[in-house]
This record gives structure tokens, sequence and C-alpha cells, in this order.
């Protein structure tokens, strides 16, 4: 949502500063896509080091098999 409102703004800056209808539009392309890749960043880099902590936990002995097994 944030990257549509800056590629709006950006377009409209554009425009009201005398740039051409196509030199606008495409910076506000240029901006929409800069923000939505910014996304996939910040998505992907909360998600991997979480992914990689499940998996880890995943092989350590303890919870209630351990608990079971001892005794």
């Amino acid at each position: 949502m944030v990257a549509v409102v800056a590629a709006v703004a950006a377009a409209v800056a554009d425009l009201a500063l005398g740039t051409g209808t196509g030199t606008a539009l495409g910076a506000g392309v240029t901006v929409g896509c800069a923000g939505a890749a910014a996304t996939v960043v910040k998505v992907a880099g909360a998600h991997l080091p979480v992914a990689h902590h499940r998996a880890g936990a995943a092989g350590q002995p303890g919870g209630p098999e351990r608990l079971r097994s001892s005794g």
C-alpha cells in the first residue's frame, strides 16, 4: 500500500512540476517497483531466520519425548 501511495505521489509531483506525462508515469512505476522490492526483502528477511531457527530446533532433543524416556 505504501509503495502505491509513493508511486502516485511521485507521478503527481512530476506532473505538477511540468514534467512530461510519460516521464512522470515512468518515475511513478519506478518508485512503485522499488517499494515492492523493498517489501519483498523485508518479508524475506523476517521469515528466513525464523524458518532456520525452527528447523534447527526440530533436530534437538527435549520436549515431551525426553520426559517420557527418562525414568
